[in-house]
């Protein structure tokens, strides 16, 4: 089995309330579209994005991720209020005084002692690959022959609204013209293989053995999505040092 194919067959997506869902069960959705009547099959989002590059096919994994190349990246709102419950503090002053005395020496006490034992291990497999979207599905290619499905992801879509669904983001199978394909990026993140030993399934494992090592050059790519990164404390000092590279 290829290890792209591999990837597709182990990468997994938590659906549940996606976007529309709001916790409603299909027969309250159902419901709500026959009060609104009829709606259209699908939301009014653009059509005719250009199709973007990609650096490669398939997928590749990052090992050995330096944990201080990271640490301005962790998303602290995800963190603090949703991982660690500090959440109902709605004085901004409060909540400020709360991140400088609380929370953040927290996570800084936590960083030095996931680096100083060795408990915190990041490593990832990403990639890219030809998809196109059917429906409420995005069909997933192979890079080395298009016309071959590699396999499937079916969407919720918003009963009412916008009809939004994760689905309409890539180009239909109906626009497309003959031989074109849109990009579809996937990753699959660990964050101990100590832990992914012990307790980790094994598709996890098998797709981080499975899949080929990047080049020795690119050991770290950065999600250049989110918010602008909080300034990283002073590390302690290494012997050696992590070249990065940021896809574009």
């Amino acid at each position: 089995m290829s290890s792209a194919r591999l990837a597709i067959d182990l990468v997994l997506f938590d659906i549940g309330g996606v976007l529309g869902s709001n916790g409603w069960d299909r027969e309250q959705r159902t419901a709500a579209v026959a009060q609104a009547g009829v709606l259209p099959a699908r939301s009014a989002t653009r059509r005719d994005a250009p199709v973007p590059d990609v650096p490669f096919w398939g997928a590749r994994v990052l090992r050995d991720i330096a944990l201080w190349d990271v640490y301005g990246h962790i998303d602290r709102n995800s963190l603090f209020k949703m991982s660690w419950q500090f959440r109902g503090v709605r004085d901004p002053e409060q909540w400020e005084q709360l991140l400088a005395t609380e929370l953040e020496p927290r996570l800084q006490r936590s960083m030095e002692e996931a680096e100083r034992d060795g408990w915190l291990e990041l490593q990832a497999v990403y990639g890219y690959w030809p998809a196109l979207a059917e429906g409420d599905s995005v069909v997933v290619y192979d890079p080395g022959d298009i016309d071959r499905e590699l396999g499937r992801f079916a969407f919720a879509r918003q009963a009412a609204q916008n009809r939004l669904c994760l689905a309409d983001y890539v180009r239909s199978a109906e626009d497309a013209r003959d031989g074109e394909r849109d990009v579809i990026a996937l990753q699959l993140v660990i964050s101990a293989a100590s832990v992914l030993g012990r307790n980790g399934s094994s598709h996890g494992r098998a797709l981080i053995r499975s899949v080929p090592p990047l080049p020795t050059t690119v050991t770290t790519v950065v999600d250049t999505t989110t918010a602008a990164p909080a300034p990283p404390p002073t590390a302690p000092p290494t012997t050696t040092t992590t070249p990065t590279t940021t896809w574009c």
